[in-house]
């Protein structure tokens, strides 16, 4: 993709009516699709799916109603306007993230979340149960979600989604340190920086990057060709980190021959520790819940679907937080994920010219750029044009980076020599990567211009649209000439007593018959010739 999901965290355009708009767009299209996909069966119908769809839709609005009341009693919205001097007592939800001041490089400031318990204003003290964003002049110690901290600011309007206003700090006190989970995690990560710390400049910032998703020192020029190249998703720890997680945990335990409880259990203890160690962002709790739909699946004997998986995930995180669905880094996570498991197998299909293996690398990219191509104009008004190249040649380096990267935070606290050691090999296949992407970016018309905001998200959804259209019809017509040259040697009268009418009847066989089966375009069966008739 063009651009990670955590780095979109803004929220899309419109009020309140574009917020319920927001949500119900993407789940009548679920909806559909999941009727579309699953076709009545004998005994199930069409109305069943969509009342479920309906059922989850409602119960989405409802927590979205529910958020805003709680929002609106604890009375934040005056005292946004006003841009009153508060005093905020809350937990931090994130680590502190330092930048330069955009017209000071040699300052720079301090940015987390803080679920705010309760705000003082005017002498008067609310519980409000609200999260805002925290900023504050460098350095930020003890920063580190889980601590309990008191912020002394001016709170205003933020353009962020998921937070109810901006808390300009003048003073940050650390009231009580991150304990127990939070404390752990905190000095594995602490100890994957300082592994790190000695290795060349690109692997220093990319090293962690994709292990735990901490991009503070990834240097400016290898960041800005990452995002030219649409190569940044690799830092933001999605479910691509995900299931590199899930493919060598279950390798494992199929290596051991685990039995399949055992399996189901390690599958899950390492998802729910890799999302604790990485923070549960939106595009990884995505992730894990699809993960823990496929680990139930496993219990029961029984295989899971990749989009009801995603549908799943989607509405139970729509309940929790309804913000995600107005937040860009959620719909490109969502939107690439159904994009791969609908379109890169037609797309590899299509790509006849190349090995099997491939088209598929190529498919997958490029599913994954195509929807979320029109979502990232609205952002950016560019296009990627060397994207899907480069995500195809970064793709070998993935594996090998993300689990040096994570051994390396395992060891990291019981020894700093192998963590060391751990890390220069993670080092070397961020090197890798790091290079694609500065070559890549370099290229001729890398990064071209497009038209911003709406008209261009319309017009680039409409060309990609035409071109999936045709990569259907290609495989469409490609099957019919397939099926029509089978059907013609197998309708073939094979003795006297077969008759001209077995002829026709074979070659009446040859229609067009299904072209969608559970999601995938898929030529028909080749048509059998009938028995001969008996005299």
């Amino acid at each position: 993709m063009a651009g990670s999901p955590e780095q979109f965290d803004g929220a899309a355009p419109g009020g309140a009516p574009g917020v319920v708009l927001a949500m119900a767009v993407p789940l009548l299209a679920v909806s559909f699709a999941l009727v579309v996909r699953h076709r009545p069966r004998r005994g199930s119908s069409a109305g069943g799916a969509l009342l479920l769809a309906s059922a989850a839709g409602v119960a989405v609005l409802a927590s979205a109603g529910a958020h805003a009341t709680a929002e609106a009693r604890g009375g934040l919205d005056a005292l946004r306007e006003e841009r009153a001097v508060v005093r905020a007592v809350g937990v931090l939800r994130t680590d502190a993230e330092v930048a330069a001041l955009p017209w000071d490089a040699s300052s720079s400031r301090c940015r987390a979340v803080v679920a705010a318990s309760g705000v003082t204003a005017r002498g008067t003290t609310r519980a409000v149960g609200a999260r805002l964003e925290v900023t504050a002049p460098a350095p930020c110690p003890g920063w580190v979600r889980g601590a309990v901290v008191r912020i002394d600011g001016r709170l205003g309007e933020t353009p962020v989604q998921g937070v109810s206003g901006a808390l300009s700090a003048r003073t940050v006190t650390v009231l009580r340190p991150a304990v127990g989970v939070d404390a752990l995690v905190a000095r594995l990560r602490g100890g994957l920086l300082t592994a790190s710390a000695g290795l060349e400049p690109q692997a220093r910032g990319l090293v962690p990057g994709m292990t735990i998703g901490d991009t503070s020192r990834v240097p400016a020029e290898v960041e800005q060709a990452m995002l030219d190249v649409g190569l940044t998703h690799l830092t933001a720890v999605s479910g691509t980190h995900v299931a590199v997680v899930a493919i060598v945990v279950g390798a494992g335990a199929a290596a051991l021959r685990a039995p399949r409880t055992l399996r189901a259990a390690l599958l899950a203890t390492a998802v729910g520790a890799f999302v604790l160690l990485v923070h549960p962002e939106p595009s990884v709790l995505r992730a894990a819940l699809m993960g823990m739909v496929g680990v139930a699946g496993l219990l029961a004997g029984r295989g899971s679907s990749a989009l009801p998986a995603l549908a799943a995930a989607v509405v139970v995180l729509l309940v929790v937080d309804p913000a995600l669905a107005v937040a860009y880094g959620f719909l490109l996570s969502v939107a690439a994920t159904a994009a791969i498991v609908l379109l890169a197998g037609p797309a590899a299909a299509a790509l006849t010219a190349l090995p099997r293996w491939a088209a598929q690398s190529v498919s997958v990219p490029l599913a994954a750029q195509s929807a979320c191509g029109p979502i990232l104009v609205l952002l950016d008004p560019a296009l990627s044009s060397w994207a899907v190249p480069a995500n195809v040649l970064a793709a070998p380096a993935v594996l090998p980076a993300t689990v040096l990267g994570l051994l390396a935070t395992g060891a990291a606290p019981l020894s700093p020599t192998a963590a060391q050691v751990l890390a220069h090999g993670s080092g070397l296949a961020t090197g890798w990567i790091a290079g694609v992407a500065v070559r890549c970016a370099a290229l001729p018309g890398a990064r071209l211009g497009w038209t911003g905001g709406f008209p261009g998200a319309v017009a680039l959804a409409a060309l990609t649209a035409l071109g999936w259209v045709l990569v259907a019809r290609a495989l469409r017509a490609r099957a019919l000439r397939s099926a029509s040259r089978q059907g013609a040697r197998r309708a073939w009268p094979t003795g006297p007593s077969f008759g001209a009418r077995a002829g026709r009847r074979g070659a009446a066989r040859t229609g067009i018959g299904r072209w969608l089966s559970r999601g995938r375009l898929v030529p028909c069966p080749p048509p059998r010739a009938s028995p001969p008739r008996r005299q």
